[in-house]
This record gives structure tokens, sequence and C-alpha cells, in this order.
């Protein structure tokens, strides 16, 4: 069964979906600055920035 964030987050590059699921794994341990802190080291890999916006949003709300 595939991760629910990676069926959220379909990034062309690995590296972009290894730093996002990083990053939900954080949000889940309610470590918001890591999470934070993991997306912006996802923006520098991502095709689609959006897919990054979309995670600092959840991390925000």
């Amino acid at each position: 069964m595939k991760n629910k964030l990676s069926m959220c987050y379909p990034c062309s590059n690995p590296r972009t979906n290894r730093f996002l699921l990083k990053g939900s794994d954080a949000l889940k341990q309610h470590n918001f600055i890591q999470a934070l802190a993991l997306a912006d080291s996802a923006d520098k890999y991502a095709v689609q920035k959006a897919d990054i916006h979309f995670f600092k949003g959840q991390d925000i709300f």
C-alpha cells in the first residue's frame, strides 16, 4: 500500500518527495520548525513548487 503522503505529493524528484515525507513525520510529532526546514530543503529540488506551498500550508494550519 502506498503512503498517503506519496499520493498527495507525486513529485518528479525523489529527493523532494523524501524531504516532504520526512517533513510529514515531523508534523506528526508536532515538530513544526523541523517540518518547515525539511520543506525548505525540498524546495531546492522541487520541479513543482505548488507541492512545497501546499505542504507549508498544512504545517501552518
